[in-house]
């Protein structure tokens, strides 16, 4: 039986079926996303962000200190940002593609004590 992968079966530029489809693969345990496990945040949180000075909503999936990994709502791109103490997103690095989102992540954290 083929693997039911709700990513792949997600071919749209609709930004909530994306964060919808990665919350699915994250509650079944997809192993591509791993490194996310112990920072995952239950239930994900839509916070908002400010990107090229405009204030956007995303949700976020992970986070370590003040470090998040989340998906935007309103452009079908993944992210990694900082957060403040009031639980925003201050500043922000965009990525298209969720595996480069996912080094980002992976690589602040690993700076991170």
């Amino acid at each position: 039986m083929p693997y039911n992968d709700p990513l792949r079966r997600t071919r749209t530029s609709d930004p909530v079926e994306l964060a919808s489809a990665l919350e699915e693969a994250l509650e079944n345990g997809d192993r591509r996303f791993a490194q996310l496990q112990p920072f995952l945040v239950r239930p994900p949180q839509v916070v908002s962000c400010v990107k090229g000075g405009f204030e956007i909503e995303v949700v976020v999936f992970a986070r370590h200190r003040n470090t998040a990994f989340f998906a935007s709502l309103e452009a079908t791109q993944f992210g990694v940002g900082e957060m403040n103490a009031f639980g925003d997103i201050i500043a922000s690095d965009h990525y298209t593609n969720i595996t480069m989102a996912l080094r980002a992540f992976a690589g602040v954290v690993g700076e991170q004590p």
